[in-house]
């Protein structure tokens, strides 16, 4: 039998939730060719995964896709994508104004062997209450099951990019307060974190710039579920967030998780 080629051997193994754990845990992202198209342009979308917003592409995969669509002035409108397509995309922008490309995943689930490689996971995420919290369950340390789920946001500046950043009703996501485009040089990146529509606290929100050495920055979101990110270098930025909790989010799944996790990200240009 011939050699598989590579997107279709990576179509395959999402649909078929054959990720490897660092694969899992770590960062996803949409990353726009273009984030300041003139209007009517159309700009190809790349679904990325990795760390340190460095990350392998991977294409798109109807049966792992939930939403993918885009959100301007006029309303949102379903991305029309091929299975396999790597870039995921080409994304019309008919309209000036500040769009929003919306991306969920579909639940998955993943298994981490040993108590030791969960932790390594949990690290630098803010969430060392988990293994505490975990013990306490009497829970297994080994064979730790996982379900977690995307959400992934990227802001385009089309035209004169008028317009603001909101909430769009993903169960886990953030907000930046306002147009990041018309941020001063610099000022801090102000932004808001909702679950399932409400302000969360304590979450720790991440921005990653390519330019930075000292990438990420980080702050912790307040009772109102707010954070200010300072220091943060033009460029392309991506801020990344996650929560988790105790459960499964596929409760019809076979083997319950002991843990679900609920992925944000947010993408833009900073001037």
């Amino acid at each position: 039998m011939g050699r598989i080629p590579k997107f279709v051997l990576s179509a395959l193994m999402l649909h078929c939730g054959m990720h490897a754990a660092p694969v899992a845990a770590h960062e996803f992202w949409l990353d726009m060719i273009d984030y300041a198209p003139k209007p009517g342009a159309k700009v190809p979308v790349v679904q990325r995964t990795g760390t340190n917003f460095l990350g392998d592409s991977f294409p798109y995969v109807r049966a792992s896709s939930k939403r993918f669509s885009v959100i301007d002035g006029r309303g949102e409108r379903v991305i029309k994508a091929i299975e396999g397509d790597d870039p995921a995309a080409d994304v019309a922008f008919p309209n000036a104004g500040l769009a929003i490309v919306v991306y969920e995943r579909a639940a998955d689930t993943l298994t981490h062997a040993t108590m030791a490689r969960f932790i390594e996971v949990l690290e630098g995420e803010g969430l060392d209450h988990v293994p505490a919290q975990h013990r306490a369950m009497g829970w297994p340390e080994t064979d730790i099951r996982e379900s977690y789920a995307r959400y992934a946001k990227a802001l385009v500046k089309v035209g004169t990019g008028q317009g603001a950043d909101r909430a769009v009703g993903l169960r886990f996501e953030i907000v930046v307060d306002g147009n990041p485009y018309d941020l001063a040089r610099n000022a801090d990146i102000p932004v808001r974190v909702f679950h399932d529509g409400r302000p969360v606290e304590n979450v720790l929100v991440k921005a990653f710039n390519r330019a930075d050495v000292q990438s990420p920055r980080s702050a912790r979101t307040d009772v109102e579920g707010r954070a200010s990110i300072s220091g943060v270098s033009a460029g392309e930025v991506l801020l990344s967030a996650v929560i988790m909790m105790p459960g499964d989010l596929k409760p019809a799944s076979k083997s319950s998780s002991n843990w679900s996790s609920l992925w944000a990200s947010v993408t833009f240009k900073r001037p």
